[in-house]
């Protein structure tokens, strides 16, 4: 399996938890109690719907966090999950 395919079911996984429970945001996100989105920093709230991710760029909006692999600018940036897999497994091989 592809790194990236790998990476992409584990946030597909996480994702239908988060559908279980609406009130939850993964990782680093936080829900913004007055809209109700996932977002990285409480002024980009009223950016995107119920429910929906704030990408880092703060104005592209995601249906979720499997969604947030197709963020523009995380290529090769300390967000970008492949690369953040890439280094643990290295890490983990050396």
């Amino acid at each position: 399996m592809a790194m990236s395919s790998f990476v992409a079911v584990i946030l597909a996984v996480a994702a239908m938890t988060v559908a279980v429970d609406a009130d939850a945001c993964l990782g680093e996100f936080e829900l913004c109690p007055s809209t109700g989105e996932c977002t990285l920093y409480n002024g980009w709230c009223g950016t995107c719907k119920a429910g929906q991710y704030v990408c880092p760029d703060g104005k592209t909006c995601v249906a979720d966090a499997a969604g947030y692999l197709e963020c523009p600018g995380l290529a090769g940036t300390h967000l970008d999950w492949v690369c953040l897999v890439i280094v643990v497994c290295r890490r983990s091989l050396a």
